[in-house]
């Protein structure tokens, strides 16, 4: 992180991923980088392109907000994020030049074969789409905004695509359906042969 919210000059973050424990906690009072870190990262895969907001306070953030103004080097901030994908090592890169605008850069090294711009905005998206980021990468600092707009439905579908659970509602429609037609089919089977088993008898039960 270089420059952005609250972490003046540069920090350094490892996530280490070790089979036994890649789960991370952070123990920080308020006002101490929680969100200003994920969303840093959030910023760093999806910039302000492809319909991704960001807020905090219940205020829509835009690059001005982004920009932390003590340092020098005042005007460019810029995320780096260092992570593993099917095999392959990713260096991704996102810079703001000018915190006074949206624009954005990115480039992309990928086991050391570079990409840039749209190019490697496209890369990314290929892993973790913008709406798939969304769920993955959930601000929970939003919920006590959901819920006092709770009557709204707007926000009410938008928590329900967030949250996958039309995606589930169509799962559980769909294994059902195998299942009737499994059970149909096995029933047929037993009227079939001319008799009933104890099997039978125990899925009627159930």
């Amino acid at each position: 992180l270089y420059n952005i919210f609250n972490y003046r000059g540069k920090h350094f973050i490892d996530f280490h991923t070790e089979k036994d424990g890649n789960v991370f906690l952070f123990d920080i009072k308020n006002g101490g980088g929680k969100t200003s870190l994920f969303l840093s990262i959030k910023w760093g895969f999806y910039g302000f392109d492809n319909g991704v907001s960001y807020e905090k306070d219940g205020l829509k953030l835009t690059s001005t907000d982004f920009m932390n103004q003590d340092e020098h080097d005042v005007g460019r901030f810029y995320v780096r994020i260092k992570f593993i994908y099917d095999g392959s090592e990713f260096l991704l890169q996102r810079t703001c030049d000018d915190y006074t605008k949206q624009s954005t850069t990115i480039a992309v090294s990928i086991d050391g074969k570079m990409l840039h711009g749209k190019e490697a905005q496209q890369r990314i998206e290929s892993i973790i789409p913008p709406d798939y980021g969304d769920f993955f990468m959930f601000n929970g600092e939003i919920l006590s905004e959901i819920a006092n707009k709770q009557s709204n439905s707007t926000w009410t579908n938008a928590v329900v695509h967030l949250l996958g659970l039309r995606k589930l509602d169509e799962l559980r429609g769909t294994v059902k359906s195998v299942y009737d037609k499994m059970s149909d089919g096995y029933y047929k089977s037993v009227s079939n042969s001319g008799g009933s088993s104890e099997l039978e008898q125990q899925i009627s039960d159930k």
